[in-house]
């Protein structure tokens, strides 16, 4: 039986693990010890209808189901490759940092990320959040320190001029800890595209690698 870590002590474990860099994955996937039957089961149980075992973003899924941090709609359905807002991404992460609780409202988790400096008072929360500024949240949660990027074969990800030297900084020390791993374009190359709009099972499965962490550490 697997042994759930609160959520703070894993941000805890990732604010002094920052040097630690993951072992190579595959896009997409998240380090869990989840059976497919296993997330077979917790899908069935939370009475999802639109995430099957074999997809994708199944594990990050399960992941933040049993953690209780996502629930399927009264239909039944996590949509999970509909976009996610900027409320979306604020109340996850911060849920996830422990910086708000599981049961707070959206308006009491917006306060909370202002108060503890995430996000600025009057940010459109309904807006779509994309990929870049996801990762600029992140970083900010965690205080990363990162170097500027002006060399193309420091970066990891393809779309080297799609970015300014300091979010390439950024973005290579998240993708070094494992939470931003981009987009196979094949020969082993991959693109970050951070003008993406950034989808829920792409934020479901950030999240729970941040949660897996904490079993792989």
């Amino acid at each position: 039986m697997k042994k759930m870590i609160s959520l703070v002590l894993i941000a805890s474990i990732l604010l002094i693990s920052m040097g630690s860099v993951f072992a190579a994955t595959v896009p997409g996937m998240v380090y869990t010890d989840h059976t497919a039957q296993e997330m077979d089961a917790i899908l069935r149980n939370a009475g999802v209808k639109d995430v099957k075992p074999m997809d994708w973003y199944a594990q990050g899924t399960a992941s933040l189901l049993e953690a209780g941090l996502i629930a399927p709609d009264s239909n039944g359905n996590i949509n999970p490759l509909s976009t996610a807002t900027a409320g979306d991404a604020v109340s996850l992460i911060t849920k996830a940092l422990g910086i708000a609780n599981k049961t707070d409202t959206p308006s009491i988790v917006l306060q909370k990320a202002k108060d503890a400096g995430l996000i600025e008072a009057g940010v459109a929360t309904s807006t779509e959040m994309k990929r870049i500024d996801a990762a600029k949240l992140l970083a900010k949660a965690f205080n990363m320190s990162y170097i500027s990027v002006y060399n193309k074969r420091l970066f990891p990800f393809e779309d080297f001029y799609a970015f300014t030297p300091d979010e390439r900084g950024m973005v290579r020390a998240l993708n070094e800890r494992g939470l931003f791993l981009g987009y196979a374009i094949g020969g082993g190359k991959y693109e970050f595209r951070p003008n993406n709009i950034i989808t829920k099972g792409e934020l479901y499965t950030l999240i729970a690698r941040l949660i897996a962490f904490s079993l792989t550490a």
